[in-house]
């Protein structure tokens, strides 16, 4: 079984499931009274954790902490490692994701993992149950995300666990990683993230498939259920301006961008809507259909990559 220790800000934890097996007993964050450990080692855990968390909050602040002080905590930290992997024996693999390994070149290593992990669920009380269990970044409606710049950057395989984890939870809808941050843009009213969220919650498959690809997203899961649920468009989302409005719109923003100035209000709800309501080709029978024809690859019957 394989854990992952890194200390993140406020998460009340410091072990995260690596591998299936600790995924299938502990979820993704690892409580250290979950473990068979001596109360002086889970005590020297908390310790660490809320030295952590005040070298963190003084930073925020304005007030870095003393150099020396965060070497010895590290040194700490690493005794502490030593200890809890004595404790638990060879039934458990402690990676020590504290920092990047220092016999590995900088050249070898794999660009930090960027953006953001979103899951959705049916409704903002299973939303919150996934929060505490998985120590999300924040909840927002009925989504949870993980801010993936908090998170070990030199871990790429990150993203792909954080899926694994939403799978199987209460509630659960879909789930994916994007590159983009998110935000108010310059070519559409409102924040692609919070569109797209809002199109799974009213099943609105082509709308959030187009928003995915507006996020640069990378890997989507989607609960079985729900991807092959038929779908078929209303009225509603059959009203897309043609081609020509379309890019007419798009230079008119770009030219608005280049000149300094704020995009015309009423183009960028256009260029929102066409993107709730708009499809190229023929309209999908379902979810899979849609991210199929969106360029995205089919790797398991629920999980898809690009």
């Amino acid at each position: 079984m394989r854990l992952r220790c890194f200390f993140d800000c406020g998460a009340g934890v410091c072990l995260w499931a690596a591998d299936a097996g600790a995924r299938a007993s502990f979820d993704y964050a690892v409580e250290l009274a979950a473990l068979p450990l001596s109360p002086g080692t889970v005590a020297a855990g908390e310790a660490l954790m809320a030295a952590h968390t005040a070298f963190v909050e003084s930073a925020l602040a304005g007030s870095p902490p003393d150099e020396a002080a965060v070497a010895q905590w590290r040194q700490r930290a690493r005794d502490w490692l030593d200890s809890l992997r004595a404790e638990l024996g060879p039934g458990f693999e402690i990676e020590d994701a504290l920092e990047p390994p220092a016999w590995q070149d900088d050249s070898a290593i794999e660009p930090p993992p960027t953006g953001r992990v979103i899951g959705c669920f049916r409704d903002e009380v299973l939303a919150g149950q996934a929060l505490r269990r998985l120590r999300a970044t924040r909840r927002w409606r009925e989504s949870v995300e993980f801010d993936l710049a908090a998170q070990p950057g030199w871990v790429p395989e990150l993203p792909c666990q954080l899926l694994d984890a939403f799978e199987g939870l209460p509630g659960w809808v879909a789930a994916w990683h994007q590159e983009s941050e998110g935000g108010p843009g310059l070519f559409l009213a409102g924040d692609p993230v919070e569109h797209a969220i809002a199109c799974v919650r009213d099943r609105n498959v082509t709308g959030w498939v187009n928003f995915l690809g507006e996020l640069r997203t990378r890997a989507v899961r989607v609960d079985p259920g729900w991807l092959m649920d038929p779908w078929r468009p209303t009225a509603a989302h059959r009203l897309d301006p043609g081609e020509d409005e379309a890019w007419e719109m798009f230079l008119a923003a770009a030219g608005d961008a280049l000149a300094g100035r704020t995009a015309n209000t009423r183009m960028l709800e256009r260029a929102r809507d066409r993107l709730f309501f708009g499809w190229k080709g023929h309209w999908p029978a379902n979810a899979a259909e849609a991210l199929l024809q969106a360029g995205f690859a089919r790797t398991e019957f629920h999980r898809f990559v690009r």
